[in-house]
């Protein structure tokens, strides 16, 4: 019950407003369009898929995240491409941060407590925003998939958290104007069109996994379709807010 009411929750905030903010940011940011045209579009958006219920959710999905993914992907290589020749330091920098003097020094001297509360700060954001692991949200949208056998699809999820964490790397936590100007140094105008348009698929394709998330945690608590309606409907809605 209570990892019920807590998805409920949550279904709310890191499936909802947090992607929708994340969208209208980028969007606003790369096109110019008043946010509140791109709430309403949002809205139209969200609600014409999850009205559907489960089988509208996973026919769009089935186009949405493969697409993010591999439209992410090849934008991401492109621009370490552009910046090869900074290669070598950013990989030096990783390992002398990781293990020079200045960091060893640092979590001996007064602050472990500091550090290790800062990196489960960011490690436990990264791991609820990126690929919930931990959350066991995934198991809900797992559980409904079409497989022949189990273990496949657990081998399914596990490239998930993969491709979530290690490939995209969770770049909506620092903020969609900040990877947008990222892009857009080494790409132009076409950069930031390049990472709004995977925001957007990111984003978009999290609320409609988070609406079904929600919807099968009410319908555990409250065993009635018409609560469910409802709640597509409030879910709809509040994307907007």
């Amino acid at each position: 019950v209570m990892f019920a009411i807590f998805t409920l929750m949550a279904s709310f905030g890191i499936g909802n407003s947090a992607q929708g903010n994340s969208i209208t940011t980028a969007v606003s940011s790369t096109f110019n369009v008043p946010k509140w045209i791109v709430g309403i579009i949002l809205v139209i958006c969200v609600g014409a898929v999850v009205i559907g219920g489960i089988k509208s959710i996973s026919k769009v999905s089935s186009v949405l995240v493969p697409a993010m993914a591999v439209f992410y992907m090849i934008a991401g290589i492109l621009v370490v491409c552009i910046n090869y020749k900074n290669v070598p330091d950013g990989i030096a920098n990783i390992f002398s941060m990781a293990f020079g003097a200045k960091p060893i020094a640092g979590g001996l001297v007064g602050t472990v407590t500091a550090s290790m509360m800062n990196s489960m700060r960011y490690g436990i954001a990264r791991g609820v925003f990126s690929n919930e692991a931990g959350l066991g949200s995934a198991a809900i949208s797992a559980a409904s998939a079409t497989s022949d056998h189990h273990v496949k699809q657990g081998f399914i999820n596990m490239c998930g958290t993969f491709i979530d964490t290690i490939i995209a790397d969770g770049k909506l936590l620092e903020g969609a104007e900040l990877t947008i100007a990222a892009f857009e140094t080494a790409l132009g105008k076409a950069g930031a069109v390049f990472v709004t348009i995977s925001i957007i698929l990111f984003a978009f394709s999290t609320i409609l996994g988070w609406e079904y998330n929600g919807e099968k945690a009410l319908e555990f608590l409250f065993k009635k379709p018409i609560f469910c309606y409802i709640y597509r409907v409030l879910f709809s809605l509040l994307t907007y807010v």
